[in-house]
């Protein structure tokens, strides 16, 4: 596994591969789209916000929402681990001036969802599936629960 990795490794440092836009979608039935800075994709409506981050690469970061938040101000509180529809996800309250924001966030290819860093990056590595970071965020947690619930079970 072990030389799997550097062997892959070199093989994308020496190639140089081109950013994987296609993974997160720019349009959503609903919402609002909007190209961010560093391939992040905004989503929004009246009462959800979403961000999905491209994760190009096995070695690259993440854009974990609990160091972007943090990093417009808000402090997270209550972080927990929960499961829908067979696959698990993290949750948080996010804080500032009074305000909270319930969010939501884990990984997500074609084929599954997860929220262990080894397993995309395996997967990446592996298979070369193709991840995404998705963080949704509402003002009410029974939005985010119903947010997750669509995003999850999107009607075609």
């Amino acid at each position: 596994m072990l030389i799997l990795f550097f062997v892959k490794g070199f093989d994308l440092w020496k190639n140089k591969p081109q950013t994987n836009a296609s993974v997160a979608p720019t349009r959503v039935a609903g919402f609002e789209s909007k190209m961010l800075k560093d391939g992040v994709c905004q989503l929004k409506n009246d009462s959800v916000l979403i961000y999905l981050k491209n994760l190009n690469h096995f070695f690259t970061t993440e854009h974990s929402p609990m160091i972007c938040w943090k990093g417009s101000g808000y402090a997270f509180k209550k972080i927990e681990k929960k499961h829908y529809a067979n696959f698990e996800f993290y949750t948080g309250i996010l804080e500032k001036d009074g305000s909270k924001i319930y969010a939501a966030w884990w990984f997500e290819s074609e084929k599954i969802r997860t929220i262990e860093q080894t397993t995309w990056r395996w997967k990446a590595i592996k298979n070369g599936q193709n991840f995404k970071l998705i963080n949704i965020n509402t003002v009410d947690e029974k939005q985010l629960l119903a947010a997750i619930y669509g995003w999850v079970n999107p009607t075609k």
